[in-house]
């Protein structure tokens, strides 16, 4: 029997929520309520409406799923059976954060609540599920309201089948949610993947996972740092360190540090968790260190003459994604604005992001719009972000005898130009 679904919160999160239950053969359909017209807009018109280069690629295929899910403004919550809440949380806290106050909530929550309160309302006993990142004091109101918890480990920039298949699935053991449930939700042949955890687990495990990683390209960025200061070519050592961990990329390629909505938000919700003051000063340093990590690009400032035509390869966070959320070459753009030099920026699909967000300065003249012809101008050319085209963008166009300034290392080293990465020494 088809089961009817609602997702509230048709972003980044709620729309691979709809993907992954739409893989189970017994769902047909989902509605997905959302109050941002652009989107609803965008689906009805059969276009993406998140900016997102493999979803964007997974709905050129499967453009059946224009008819299978549903954008919508307004409903009536009695008609559904399950309940998926995906709305963003955004943190109260952005840089400074004192030990006084570590203990409150750092996340906006109450949009969430606010929503299985109204459901509740309308339909007692629903099965509301939360996908949304939240604080761990929130467990309980979680319990108090008998909502579920399916923390995501979604990855922006990852192919479809990694996000929708590549991980355990975690449910938070609950009295209103049974088995059979799950088994509505989840395609059965995946249910051997799922783990119950109580609630406070389930939260932990969330912030843990993202905070681990986080900081383990904080510490990555600290030796390669190290190496540099010490005129060690530090991607030399990459390999061969994590050869020797014997955990693939365990120590990360050096950049200028993480960004986006979950890596900053996972982390500094540790700090809902800390009781020690030597605890928390050790977090908070990881912290800063990331931050200041954003201003590495300062070491390369030599390299760069007041006449030279430069071109920045990737602004957003993460290749793959276009989303401009705490992106670290925010610093790099702002400090070539304030100095007046001649650059340009460019990345595939430039022309949907909202530039501002970055610098309300950035001009039109500032965005490439001819990208062959900007590569074989610029004398300098920075790496932003760690698209996967950028590197046989340069083969392609046969790009040499260049300064390339690669800020993810992520570009194999060219013989052909001047190359330059973060941890390698400089001359």
């Amino acid at each position: 029997m088809q089961k009817e679904i609602l997702i509230i919160g048709g972003g980044y999160v709620g729309f691979y929520t709809a993907i992954k239950l739409l893989n189970n053969k017994n769902i047909k359909k989902i509605d997905i309520l959302d109050i941002d017209n652009k989107k609803i807009q965008k689906w009805k018109d059969k276009k993406n409406p998140i900016d997102d280069f493999y979803l964007e690629s997974f709905l050129k295929k499967n453009k059946s799923f224009f008819e299978k899910i549903s954008y919508i403004k307004k409903t009536n919550f009695k008609k559904y059976d399950f309940f998926l809440i995906a709305l963003p949380t955004n943190p109260k806290l952005n840089k400074k954060i004192n030990l006084s106050i570590s203990k409150n909530n750092i996340l906006y929550t109450d949009k969430i609540f606010s929503y299985c309160e109204e459901i509740i309302s309308n339909k007692r006993n629903a099965k509301i599920i939360i996908r949304s990142t939240i604080n761990y004091n929130d467990h309980k109101k979680i319990t108090n309201l008998k909502l579920n918890y399916w923390p995501e480990f979604l990855s922006q920039g990852q192919n479809i089948d990694k996000n929708i298949n590549g991980h355990k699935i975690i449910f938070t053991k609950s009295n209103n949610l049974k088995k059979e449930d799950i088994i509505n939700l989840i395609p059965l042949e995946k249910f051997k993947n799922i783990v119950f955890l109580k609630i406070e687990e389930a939260i932990m495990i969330k912030i843990f996972h993202n905070s681990f990683d986080a900081f383990s390209i904080t510490i990555s960025n600290l030796l390669a740092n190290i190496a540099q200061e010490n005129n060690i070519k530090f991607s030399n050592l990459l390999p061969i360190l994590n050869d020797l961990l014997k955990i693939k990329s365990r120590v990360k390629n050096p950049g200028l540090g993480y960004g986006g909505s979950c890596y900053p938000k996972d982390s500094r919700s540790l700090f809902n968790l800390i009781d020690s003051k030597k605890d928390f000063k050790l977090i908070n340093q990881l912290d800063k260190y990331n931050s200041n990590q954003q201003n590495n690009y300062k070491k390369y400032l030599n390299l760069i003459k007041k006449e030279d035509k430069i071109l920045i390869l990737g602004i957003s966070f993460k290749g793959q994604t276009n989303d401009l959320t705490e992106t670290p070459t925010k610093s790099l753009i702002n400090y070539l604005l304030r100095k007046k030099y001649n650059f340009k920026i460019w990345e595939p699909n430039i022309h949907k992001l909202n530039l501002k967000l970055v610098n309300k300065n950035i001009k039109i003249s500032n965005v490439s719009i001819d990208i062959e012809n900007d590569l074989k101008k610029a004398d300098l050319i920075f790496i932003g972000s760690d698209w996967n085209i950028f590197d046989k963008l340069i083969k392609d166009k046969k790009i040499q005898d260049k300064k390339i300034i690669d800020l993810k290392s992520s570009l194999p080293i060219s013989k052909k130009n001047i190359h330059y990465r973060i941890g390698d020494t400089i001359s």
